[in-house]
């Protein structure tokens, strides 16, 4: 389906990338195209790092709009993204918006800590203390959700700090992925990586720096050294916490020899 979307666009010189934050093919592809495989590609749920993020409950809010913008959704399929995209939005601002003290939730058959703090609906779902379905007969507008909503909005309330950052963590990747490494760069030179980091990245011979991030066995500090060589343009460096080389020997000195008594 990519490469079918990929060959359409390319009449018009566009072109469709998924990153790794955008689903599981975005995963796929991103492996095979920066790190390659010598044995027949598995998609493994492991390989992704934002798993939280790419659920199946939530793959039409986060594919259907990128299929918009690049024209493949038909105006019927999109009438009816935006009307389901609206109803679980208003369903989320509800329980959002139903906010009550300790004392009240107790009320409601909803214990939770006596600390005086207010917590909206979203956060006791979020804290395991309720359910769509528990909060029903406090919030009418939950009456008539559907199976697929209540499970949108049950797994957004549960899952929305995590994917907030995550979120954040998905930026930093896309922005990673702007920052070229120059083709001329000399890995073997770069003496405050390990041998092993060299040796990776001279194989690998990644071109952003979200693609050297990718490499098994970089660490972050190692990007930060990397990315501030390329920003420096300086790609021979002396190990920072190399000591000094010692101070050359002192000349000898010649000592007169004092004569025998005649």
């Amino acid at each position: 389906v990519l490469a079918g979307i990929n060959a359409a666009l390319s009449l018009s010189g566009r072109e469709l990338v998924l990153g790794r934050g955008d689903g599981y093919i975005g995963v796929m592809v991103d492996d095979l195209v920066h790190l390659g495989t010598r044995e027949p590609y598995r998609m493994f749920t492991s390989r992704a790092e934002f798993r939280i993020t790419m659920r199946s409950d939530n793959a039409d809010q986060r594919l259907t709009p990128i299929g918009i913008a690049v024209g493949c959704v038909s105006p019927e399929r999109q009438r009816a993204f935006v009307r389901a995209s609206e109803r679980k939005k208003a369903l989320v601002r509800a329980i959002d918006a139903t906010r009550l003290s300790p004392t009240e939730w107790g009320r409601r058959n909803h214990p939770c800590k006596l600390d005086g703090i207010e917590r909206s609906g979203a956060d006791m779902i979020a804290a395991r203390l309720a359910t769509v379905s528990s909060l029903e007969p406090h919030i009418p507008e939950l009456a008539d959700a559907t199976e697929e909503e209540r499970i949108f909005v049950e797994a957004d309330c549960l899952y929305r700090r995590h994917v907030n950052e995550q979120r954040r963590e998905v930026a930093a990747l896309k922005r990673g992925d702007e920052v070229k490494i120059p083709r001329d760069i000399d890995f073997s030179m770069i003496s405050q990586l390990s041998a092993e980091e060299r040796e990776k990245l001279a194989r690998a011979q990644p071109e952003t720096l979200g693609a050297a991030g990718r490499i098994s066995g970089l660490t972050p500090s190692s990007l930060a050294v990397l990315h501030k060589i390329i920003a420096g343009g300086r790609y021979h460096l002396v190990r920072e916490d190399d000591p000094p080389p010692p101070p050359p020997p002192p000349p000898a000195q010649e000592t007169s020899q004092p004569h025998p008594p005649a």
